[in-house]
């Protein structure tokens, strides 16, 4: 099995090669002087599909409360989950 820890150096070496194991998935732990200093990690694309299933999911959610008498604003649903940034149009 490949060490997931490796020294300053080697990653000052290695640098293309150690991005191609965290392109890949893994998570790699570069040392100075056998100490843990840093970790290089994937950073995964936001999931446009998954959004907009959660954004159908709180539209659903607030359709049935307002069937019920419970009114759920655009706003408030930009509140609770911090999604602000997106069109309102797409909560209506």
């Amino acid at each position: 099995m490949v060490s997931n820890s490796v020294t300053e150096s080697e990653a000052r070496n290695s640098l293309g090669h150690l991005l191609d194991r965290v392109e890949a998935g893994q998570d790699i732990v570069i040392t100075r002087q056998g100490v843990p200093v840093a970790k290089l990690v994937p950073v995964f694309k936001k999931d446009a599909g998954a959004i907009d299933a959660a954004l159908d999911t709180f539209k659903e959610i607030r359709h049935t409360l307002a069937a019920k008498g419970d009114n759920v604003t655009s706003g408030e649903v930009h509140q609770w989950t911090g999604l602000s940034h997106l069109s309102q149009e797409r909560f209506d």
